[in-house]
């Protein structure tokens, strides 16, 4: 029986993309002695934060809540004995990068008393698709070339391996009302695809 004769390529393409989408991750904690007023105390505090953001940023902000936790606090000497509770809500905050409206939600959580970690990343995977294409086309201009040399005829794609590397690639950035524009991000995609050869 005779085996198909291949060769496979192994190809990568990269592209630095500016960042076009903001994600902030707020997170509204109070801890008390009492557990009702420790989780009273972060749905105040959460719901405090909203109101500011929805003052400062209108609709042009997606606020998505995350859920909540609580966890205990133990006396540092004895462990076994619980001294109160941290409660904490989360909420995510989106939106399409903009400096003037960055400003404006980091403004209003700069007095909500949360805290918060600003992220920026890619809205859609249109750079990634574009990757894919032209580490597709690449592989294959790479194979026609082996193929060349070796005195044998390139022929279709038999096979292809993808896996998911650039996505939505997420940068954190520093935590300044007047942030400068971020660092572009670099999207990678790498392809293994395998031609026939006559």
């Amino acid at each position: 029986m005779n085996e198909r004769r291949t060769i496979s390529v192994s190809q990568t393409a990269s592209e630095s993309v500016p960042a076009d989408y903001v994600k902030i991750a707020v997170t509204a904690a109070r801890s008390d002695g009492n557990y009702k007023a420790a989780t009273d105390g972060a749905d105040a505090l959460c719901d405090s934060a909203v109101a500011e953001l929805k003052k400062a940023c209108g609709a042009a902000v997606q606020i998505r809540s995350q859920g909540m936790s609580v966890s205990e606090v133990r006396d540092k000497n004895d462990y076994s004995v619980v001294t109160g509770y941290r409660a904490q809500r989360m909420l995510t905050v989106e939106f399409d990068l903009d400096k003037t409206l960055l400003g404006k939600a980091l403004g209003a959580l700069g007095v909500s008393g949360c805290e918060w970690r600003l992220s920026y990343s890619l809205k859609t995977n249109a750079a990634s698709d574009r990757l894919v294409i032209k580490a597709v086309e690449e592989a294959k201009r790479h194979a026609h070339t082996i193929a060349q040399a070796a005195g044998v005829t390139l022929g279709a794609l038999v096979s292809a391996e993808y896996g998911a590397g650039g996505g939505r690639p997420v940068m954190l950035a520093r935590a300044a009302v007047h942030e400068p524009d971020p660092e572009n991000i670099t999207v990678s995609e790498t392809v293994v695809c395998t031609f026939a050869i006559e």
